[in-house]
């Protein structure tokens, strides 16, 4: 083979190479990726440590190519916190913009004074954000109350009375009772922060001594409070309900529910 030849080929190969280097490169990073989503999803589905342990590692794995990856990172957080490891999960987001998420962390280590620095942080990143829900009405006024929510666990109540606007006529009753859930707790609000408000402790009450003729969904929001879950069948109901309700399901009617024996 003459040298003139040789050259090309070997000027083509080297293009080659750069060209495809990258591209083999980001082939096995998507790869890691998708073994480190598919590894969590099974580990939040089947909750097995196992899986749990399997699923860290691949994320970490992953991690490694693409640091900036926020999934990733919230993923092993969401993971660790399943495993009540929570000063790890905290490590993971502390030097990050999820001011709510690290929040709730410091809730989870009893270290509310923490939380609030979080809470102040994160309100103005919400704040901003509203701007992007103009076209949503829903997104829009559930956006305000969150903000309305954490003024409220900052003890600031005149702020968050200003992201407490009336809920417009325009929505349906299903999207007005989700942002009214948000009104009812900062209105029956004393103590607690963001833990409480997403997985509060709750009591179980039953509708035994109300009229049958009563609809108890409509007493309920009449009564401005609201249940997490209700379990039974026909019109034999038990209602879960956050403990800050309380007073109000006894005010109207509803019979407190010993569980510790069953």
């Amino acid at each position: 083979m003459e040298r003139p030849i040789r050259k090309k080929l070997k000027t083509v190969v080297i293009t080659f190479t750069i060209l495809i280097l990258p591209l083999l490169y980001l082939l096995f990073v998507l790869i890691k990726q998708d073994e480190a989503n598919k590894a969590y999803e099974e580990a939040i589905v089947f909750g097995d440590k196992d899986k749990d342990n399997l699923a860290i590692r691949k994320i970490d794995y992953a991690i490694r190519f693409v640091p900036w990856n926020r999934t990733l990172k919230n993923q092993k957080v969401q993971l660790l916190m399943k495993r009540k490891e929570y000063r790890k999960a905290l490590n993971c987001i502390l030097e990050t913009d999820a001011y709510f998420f690290t929040a709730l962390l410091y809730e989870y280590l009893n270290s509310d004074d923490s939380a609030k620095i979080y809470y102040r942080k994160g309100i103005p990143l919400l704040i901003e954000q509203l701007q992007d829900y103009n076209n949503d009405l829903v997104l829009l006024y559930q956006g305000e109350r969150q903000v309305a929510l954490f003024y409220t666990f900052l003890g600031e109540k005149e702020k968050a009375k200003k992201y407490l606007r009336k809920i417009p006529n325009t929505l349906d009753y299903y999207q007005t009772r989700i942002i009214n859930q948000f009104d009812y707790y900062i209105e029956s609000y004393q103590s607690g922060g963001y833990k409480d408000f997403l997985e509060g402790k709750t009591v179980f009450f039953g509708v035994d001594c109300i009229p049958k003729s009563i609809e108890i969904d409509s007493l309920i929001d009449a009564n401005h409070f609201y249940y997490n879950g209700r379990e039974g069948t026909g019109d034999d109901y038990q209602y879960e309900i956050k403990m800050i309700f309380e007073q109000k399901a006894v005010s109207c009617g509803m019979n407190k529910i010993d569980k510790t024996n069953e």
